[in-house]
């Protein structure tokens, strides 16, 4: 799968999680305000329900203090006394003081009827037209609840009731009582609840008012339903509405019913509606920009931990990959390179252990062979040489004396060969004394002083001031730097710098180990020559035998060292001893 693919579906999972998630958010936020908003147009409607209510009970408590005044006056009972006796009376004055108390109750009716209970005298805050008023003035009261009460009990009664014409009103009807105590007539005042009324407390609430009476709607602010004689269907679904009953003496005298519309709702409903939908295609559009690019930054380490895996996979084992961050991502791609060291550890441990088993084999099948030839060669060798000497006891010409000088050489050459290959077959131990190195060295260059190979040449040697020591045997190691001086010294051939050097520490060798490095001026070791000179008859040298540096590597690792030609810029080659120090070494 391709890094694109993985932020492709990081992105599709994140938008998908978002969309649902802007989707429940908008349906709840919408859902919460529709429920505040009709919460809220219900409470209102309450409110008013319950400020009617309380209007109607203060116009209770004032028609019924009202009505007990002006039934004490004393005009009112002078005219009822002089109506009762048959005299005349002032109806006009009577007027014009009811009139007068009107305005200062703020009541809106007031009637005054005699004994009888028909009005005799009828005062409106408004202006009443003429066949109303006609009516007024001559109504009788005995239809009226409060009036019947009043007149059996012979005391104040009040109530809600409807009053002419076709209205409802919060009605006080008081007894006018004569000197003896007789009753001479009734007060009755009232505040109606009729379209001034519902009017005045639209204007004041902002809410719908509307009083019912049997069906029909004696007052309303509600469009089309004064007067009606029922509900529209077009109540219940343009507005908010709440019925209450208004009681007179415990039984229904009418019903008030408050409403506010529903559009205003509606309409906040849409505008929150397309606000949210704004908001929610703004907060995705910058969420799924914001969700591509972390995306992007998320994919970016796996996309290099995959390259990294394929480079491995490839067989590129120093691979690494740069940790960024201390989140999971860094932690794995760290985890990462560790496994890659590991690996590349135990790669070059085993190719370290498989070349070991090679040269293990090949010198052991060389050793074998080497110890068989050399036996078989060195008895006939023996006796050939043997004969020689004999015959150059023998007298003879001078030619033929030279013959037997050339075949005793030759013959002492094979020698020597025989003598290398018991060398290099003959299984031996190390040793364990201590060795010091710089003593090798000095003592591997004082035995080459006098050798024909290092006329010329400039030898030059560095001890090491800590003087390191070694376990092992000293013959061999000594053995070991004069085969690789002897070489060093060949390659120059007379006319160029061959230096020897011991050291210790980070700068020459790792921890526990001593170095000897031999280097000179010649024309160096070939790159792909390089592993092949250790291997035995290995030689790129006229008249060598190719033993020497294979008997060589066979003594380091005999002692549990390296031994490895270093790469260098220019001429010249340096080979590098490494032997374990003697306060830490392994002997095999």
């Amino acid at each position: 799968m391709r890094p694109r693919s993985i932020a492709a579906k990081i992105i599709l999972a994140q938008t998908a999680l978002l969309a649902v998630a802007l989707a429940v958010s908008a349906a709840a936020a919408l859902a919460l305000m529709n429920r505040y908003l009709r919460d809220s147009a219900r409470e209102s409607v309450r409110d008013t329900a319950r400020m009617v209510d309380n209007i109607i009970s203060r116009d209770t408590r004032q028609a019924a203090l009202f009505s007990r005044l002006i039934a004490e006056d004393y005009r009112v009972k002078v005219v009822l006394e002089d109506m009762s006796r048959g005299l005349p009376f002032d109806d006009k004055a009577l007027r014009a003081h009811l009139s007068a108390e009107l305005d200062s109750l703020s009541a809106d009716f007031l009637s005054v009827a005699a004994a009888d209970g028909v009005v005799f005298v009828h005062e409106d805050r408004v202006p009443v037209e003429r066949a109303d008023r006609a009516v007024l003035d001559n109504e009788p009261l005995f239809l009226s609840p409060a009036f019947r009460e009043c007149a059996a009990a012979r005391r104040q009664a009040v109530g809600v009731e409807p009053v002419y014409p076709r209205t409802m009103a919060v009605v006080a009807m008081a007894p006018v009582k004569g000197p003896d105590g007789d009753t001479l007539g009734f007060v009755r005042l009232g505040y109606r609840l009729d379209q001034r009324f519902v009017s005045e407390v639209r204007d004041v609430t902002d809410t719908h008012v509307a009083v019912r009476r049997r069906g029909v709607f004696v007052a309303s602010t509600l469009p089309g339903l004064r007067g009606a004689a029922a509900e529209s269907d077009a109540l219940r679904r343009d507005y908010f509405t709440q019925e209450s009953l208004i009681r007179n003496s415990g039984r229904e005298a009418a019903v008030l019913i408050t409403a506010t519309p529903r559009e205003p709702a509606r309409r906040a409903m849409r505008n929150t509606a397309l606000v949210a939908l704004a908001v929610g295609l703004s907060v995705f559009a910058l969420s799924v920009i914001g969700g591509e690019r972390m995306a992007r930054i998320l994919v970016r380490p796996l996309d290099r931990l995959m390259h990294g895996v394929l480079r491995i996979e490839s067989g590129d084992l120093d691979t690494t990959i740069p940790a960024a961050g201390d989140d999971e991502i860094g932690r794995l791609s760290q985890s990462f390179n560790r496994m890659t060291e590991s690996l590349r550890a135990r790669d070059e441990e085993l190719r370290s252990s498989r070349d070991q088993l090679i040269e293990s084999g090949k010198l052991a099948a060389v050793g074998e062979l080497a110890a068989g030839v050399a036996h078989e060669i060195g008895n006939p060798l023996a006796a050939i040489s043997g004969y020689i000497q004999l015959l150059k006891q023998s007298p003879g010409d001078e030619r033929t004396a030279h013959y037997l000088e050339e075949m005793e050489k030759e013959a002492g050459f094979i020698d020597a060969i025989i003598r290398e290959l018991l060398d290099f077959s003959r299984p031996s131990r190390t040793g364990d004394e201590r060795v010091p190195l710089n003593g090798v060295v000095e003592e591997a260059l004082r035995m080459l002083s006098f050798h024909k190979a290092l006329r010329g040449v400039r030898v030059s040697s560095e001890p090491d001031p800590s003087s390191p020591e070694v376990t092992g045997s000293r013959k061999e190691l000594l053995q070991a730097v004069l085969n690789i001086t002897l070489n060093a010294a060949q390659a120059v051939k007379g006319d160029g710098e061959v230096r020897l050097r011991v050291g210790t520490g980070p700068d020459h060798a790792p921890p526990g180990r001593a170095a000897i490095f031999i280097s000179d001026t010649g024309p160096g070791v070939p790159q792909d020559e390089i592993k092949k000179i250790f291997d035995p008859f290995y030689t790129t040298r006229r008249g060598g035998t190719g033993l020497g540096l294979s008997i060589t590597y066979r003594i380091v690792q005999r002692h549990g060292g390296e031994i490895s030609v270093l790469q260098q810029p220019g001429p010249g080659a340096v080979f590098r001893i490494l032997l374990p120090l003697a306060d830490s070494a392994a002997i095999d």
